[in-house]
């Protein structure tokens, strides 16, 4: 792929934000559990040697106890989410 888009909920994000990600520095990301973006992002260099981009969307998320449903704030935010990364794909495709 040339473009890869990680996306996951954020407790430090008001919203949402949407970064590109880079090797370069150490910026603060958003991301899993275990593994941040960034160590995905150099592992799949070295493994691939592709020129992917990667970016990293962050949603803001208020509740985070186990559940099968989104509160009605962070539902809003992930279909705004929904709505920006689909505009974004096709202006960037």
């Amino acid at each position: 792929f040339n473009t890869v888009i990680f996306v996951d909920a954020s407790l430090t994000v008001e919203r949402m934000s949407f970064e590109r990600l880079s090797l370069e520095n150490n910026q603060p990301q958003s991301f899993s559990h275990h593994v941040n973006a960034a160590t995905l992002v150099g592992l799949a260099t070295i493994l691939y040697a592709t020129n992917t981009q990667f970016y990293i969307c962050a949603i803001s998320g208020n509740n985070f106890q186990i559940g099968n449903t989104l509160s009605e704030k962070t539902r809003n935010n992930a279909l705004q989410t929904v709505s920006f990364l689909t505009e974004w794909i096709q202006l960037n495709s």
